[in-house]
């Protein structure tokens, strides 16, 4: 293909061949014309050779330019290939050994028999939590956190999402955040996308420190060993600044000295800014992070392993196990299950390496010991006995290295510290080793790293050393004391320091703890008492005495005493709120659920209400000033993955209660919520409600009420109107049924006179197409209600005030709406000879009373509405329906306050005052009143739902029906609830 540089370099040639062909014959001619004159043959000839000869030559030029062009392009393409293979080439050969770096798990702490396990084979992805970089200020890592929020992400979810992130991974020893980079890269390594670049910062911080300009692909290239030399001329440099990149800088922390970490932070600061397109990632521990943060990094915190995660580790464990070489004596699930029942475990299963540790014990054994001292000294003896993977140059075994972390363990505690500083451990182990190595002990730099390699001891933070759980410092410190008599007495002396309270007890497992007991005893203090139950607890035997002394404490009842009862209140809510489980650094949660013995033992027999709740919790606050404070679980705690291993919100619900809020259910999905009721519950407990005898006489009641008008009626005192026209009559005879013109006409009806015969009969036969299926249908119903109960009783129903005129409006109301919307066709036929009275029963069908109140029974789910927001539904529920329809008021509004709603509005007052007694006063929560809110809140839905403009009202009170089923439900069985209380 032509070019337009190759087309004007052709047009040049071709004028150029043109001049010599033309110009130097011409001009030679002219010079020797004469000659030419003389010799005309051989000029010619002579001028057409030199054509020929010019001839051949431009042939000849054009043919070699021709191939030059192609020698060109072939030679460029020869060297573009052979670039693209070197650069593709090196990418693999990196990607292939960070690869093969990051392919194994790291064994410290693992007993390994052959090679260490591959890093895909066992991997569960640790959790994170987002923090804003604001929280990170001021110490916020360490000390007055938010609550913790149950959503957990993965790395995953915040890398190569289009657009760069900056992200700092802090979480204590352990926790897994180098563990998780290495996974990162190992996956980073396996697709195109992004290139891993996996640093760690403790072997670069030297170089930053000395050349703080030294550039990122200078300091990634010291990493790259045997390919340093095969690297393209700035092939990193090109990846990072066109974005490329995930770079992981892990352990902070791990720079050992806080000028060097504020020029490493400050560097990598630089890095940021300089290659911003590019994803970043740092860890560090809480403490290494919090001086020195970086200004634009996101917070994650590494949030501790869940019941599933666990789950997931052990199985994962076991599978890698079942490939090496060995004997494996346990399963995945027995381990599993007695992680299950043993909660007290979990505080050290949520920690990867301390899973690991027990995961190995039980591999080992078959399955874990029956106490925690024992468990803690078989995880010393496997990780410091039976660890394989030993440094050159360490000779001792198992036992003295054992000794050397006891005597720093007791050191510890002495002090009350949890780390010492590195020079400090080093003098202590060289002093142990003078003593228990005397002849070739090996340095003390190699034990410390052959300690830290057993997982026990670890660098916390940069030349700060501390056990990776205090668990593990408080056994090593017991077992020292009970091999040193001379140090047995102080413990006595310490039984009201919560610091030493561990150590006592796990000394206690296996020792004597008489002498504690008694010092206990002798103090009278809470912490003690509770701590010499403890020791008793701990099975190992004590004094008679002072075992018959301790047990007459609790076996003595509450006497009055209030000292006396308050000490043993505190002391039982102490052991019964003692074990803990961390479910982050900063929340601990009691492992056991508060029982009904605890809360008894203040007075209350059930923990139904918010207001229950909030008392137990003030009084368990009262017993202890100064000390422990408790509170409930927040939302956000109790649907955390972590919290299931105490109470499973999706088996039952949990008290919650945000801050300064009042006590709430939290109920996870699929549960329902404790506070709501499904309608065909509420259907059910209606059923219920209407076989009840008094439930029964207040509807014959409103059937006698209902007589009344009808002798009103026959008097000419009230025009008799279809449908409702009745109602309004009823309900006000409902306030008071002994009224005395009343109370002569419903003692007719109960004595059966027939004083009204004839008129009745000529009423019923004038209006026989408004009124005669009005008569059957309450006479029918009557029929139904005195089966089991004398006419005669209904006037003497025993129900209070407010609750009795609640119902029997309610029934009246249930009654009219069945005959306005159930008309049957006229019978003409009146039989005379039955009875004078017109509610005198018929033979035939009884009408049930559910038929007159199921048309109005929910069909839809409503909000959950506990105690307090249930009475403030009702009062909200009278306040609407009197703004509406001006009832209750001096305003009345003639079209939304008809005689429906006037009924409704009468009913719906009661059923306010009997709220207000059951809810808000001295009233009672029992039966009756459940049936009295329920059954009135119906019925004023019912009255009011076929008028448009009340249809929201209406709905109000159908959810305070389910709200009073739904209460009801939680007073007869308490114990579906958990009251689990966070220490702080």
């Amino acid at each position: 293909m032509t070019t337009p540089a190759s087309g004007v370099g052709s047009r040049l040639g071709r004028a150029l061949l043109l001049g010599l062909a033309v110009a130097p014959p011409a001009a030679l001619g002219v010079a020797l014309w004469e000659w030419v004159r003389q010799n005309v043959t051989a000029a010619v000839l002579l001028a057409a050779g030199y054509e020929l000869v010019l001839l051949a030559g431009g042939f000849a030029g054009k043919v070699f330019g021709d191939l030059q062009d192609r020698w060109v392009k072939t030679a460029a393409d020869h060297t573009d290939e052979l670039l693209r293979r070197t650069s593709s080439r090196f990418e693999r050969d990196y990607r292939r050994q960070v690869r093969e770096t990051v392919r194994f798990v790291d064994q410290k702490g693992l007993i390994t028999r052959g090679d260490a396990p591959e890093l895909e084979q066992i991997y569960v992805d640790v959790s994170l939590e987002s923090r804003p970089p604001r929280e990170t200020a001021g110490g916020a890592l360490v000390a007055d956190l938010p609550a913790i929020s149950h959503k957990r992400r993965s790395l995953g979810d915040f890398l190569q999402q289009g657009h760069p992130a900056v992200l700092a991974l802090i979480g204590a020893p352990g926790t897994g955040k180098t563990t998780l980079l290495r996974h990162t890269t190992l996956r980073l390594c396996s697709h195109d996308r992004a290139l891993p670049v996996l640093l760690y910062l403790r072997d670069h911080a030297a170089a930053i420190v000395e050349r703080p300009d030294v550039g990122l692909p200078e300091i990634i290239a010291a990493r790259l060993g045997r390919l340093r030399e095969q690297e393209p001329a700035g092939w990193f440099d090109g990846r990072l600044e066109r974005g490329r990149c995930v770079v992981m800088l892990d352990g902070l922390d791990e720079v050992t000295r806080e000028e060097h970490r504020r020029l490493v932070v400050d560097w990598v600061e630089r890095q940021i800014a300089q290659y911003a397109q590019n994803d970043f990632v740092i860890t560090s521990r809480p403490y290494g992070y919090r001086e020195y943060p970086l200004d634009s990094a996101t917070v994650l915190l590494v949030r501790r392993f869940t019941t599933q995660q666990i789950s997931m580790f052990v199985h994962a464990w076991y599978r890698a196990a079942d490939r090496a070489p060995g004997p494996s004596k346990g399963g995945p699930e027995d381990l599993l299950a007695e992680l299950r029942h043993n909660t007290h475990l979990y505080d050290l299963a949520a920690n990867p390496l301390l899973l690991t540790m027990i995961v190995n014990v039980h591999r080992i054994r078959g399955d874990l010991p029956g106490t925690r001292a024992e468990l803690y000294a078989e995880i010393c003896r496997v990780v410091l006995w039976r660890h394989d993977v030993r440094r050159p140059g360490t000779s001792l075994d198992g036992e003295p290295k054992e000794q050397i972390l006891r005597e720093l363990a007791y050191t510890m505690m002495e002090r009350g510290t949890r780390d010492l500083p590195r020079a400090e451990v080093t003098s202590l182990i060289e002093a142990s080793l003078a003593r228990l190595a005397p002849d070739g002990p090996p340095p003390s730099a190699t034990l410390l790293t052959d300690l830290e390699n057993s997982g026990l001891l670890l660098e916390r933070e940069a030349g700060a050393y501390s056990f990776s759980h205090q668990t593990f410092q408080e056994y090593l410190a017991a077992a020292h004391i009970h091999d040193h008599p001379d140090l047995q007495p102080g413990l006595p002396a310490a039984v009201n320091d919560p610091w030493w309270r561990e150590t006592i007890l796990l000394y206690a497992a296996r020792a004597d703890p008489t002498a504690i007991v008694r010092a206990c005893l002798l103090s009278r203090t809470v912490p003690a008492l509770a701590l010499a139950f403890d020791c008793m607890d701990e099975g190992r035997p004590i004094a008679p005495r002072v075992r018959a002394e301790l047990e007459g404490l609790l076996d003595t009842p509450q006497d009055g005493d209030p000292e006396r009862d308050r000490l043993l209140s505190a002391v039982v809510v102490t052991r019964h709120l003692r074990d803990v489980v961390r479910v982050s650094d900063q929340v601990a949660v009691c492992s056991r659920p508060v029982t009904p013995d605890l809360h008894r033992r203040f007075g209350l027999p059930s923990l139904t209400w918010p207001e229950d709740v909030e008392y137990f919790l003030s009084v368990v606050n009262d017993l202890f000033p100064g000390g422990p404070a408790y509170r409930l679980p927040t939302r956000d705690l109790a649907a955390d993955p972590a919290f299931a291993v105490i109470a499973d919100p999706a088996a039952r619900p949990v008290w919650v209660a945000e801050p300064g809020g009042p006590p709430d259910l939290h109920a996870a999905d699929p549960l329902r919520h404790p506070f709501t009721a499904t309608p065909q519950e509420v259907a059910d407990r209606v059923q219920e409600d209407l076989k009840d005898a008094k439930v029964r006489d207040t509807a014959l009641l409103a059937c006698l009420l209902y007589r009344v008008y009808m002798c009103k009626a026959l008097n000419s005192n009230v025009p008799y109107q279809e449908q409702f026209g009745n109602l309004f009559q009823l309900a006000e005879f409902a306030g008071n049924p002994r009224r005395a013109r009343e109370r002569e006409l419903v003692k007719t009806d109960l004595d059966d006179s027939g004083s009204y015969h004839d008129r009745v009969l000529r009423f019923v036969y004038d209006r026989t197409d408004l009124l005669k299926s009005d008569i059957d249908q309450v006479q029918s119903l009557v029929h139904g209600l005195t089966r089991d109960r004398r006419l005669a009783d209904v006037p003497d129903v025993d129900l209070a005030e407010a609750r009795r005129a609640c119902l029997i409006g309610g029934m009246a109301i249930f009654l009219c709406r069945w005959i306005a919307t159930n008309k049957q066709a006229p019978v003409l036929e009146i039989r005379a000879s039955a009875s004078a009275s017109i509610l005198q029963p018929d033979r035939g069908r009884p009408l049930r009373l559910f038929q007159l109140v199921r048309t109005y029974l929910l069909k839809f789910g409503a909000p959950p509405l506990p105690p307090q927001a249930l009475l403030a539904a009702v009062r909200d529920g009278v306040a609407e329906l009197s703004r509406l329809t001006g009832l209750g008021g001096d305003r009345v509004n003639l079209e939304g306050a008809g005689t429906e709603a006037r009924m409704a509005y009468d009913v719906a007052a009661s059923l306010r005052a009997v709220a207000e007694e059951g809810l808000a006063g001295p009233g009672a929560f029992d039966v009756e009143f459940v049936r009295c809110v329920r059954l009135g809140a119906l019925a004023v839905a019912a009255g009011i739902m076929h008028k448009p403009a009340l249809k929201s009202v209406a709905r109000s009170f159908w959810e305070i029906a389910v709200g009073i089923t739904a209460l009801e439900r939680r007073a007869t069985d308490p114990s579906a609830d958990a009251l689990i209380l966070v220490r702080s």
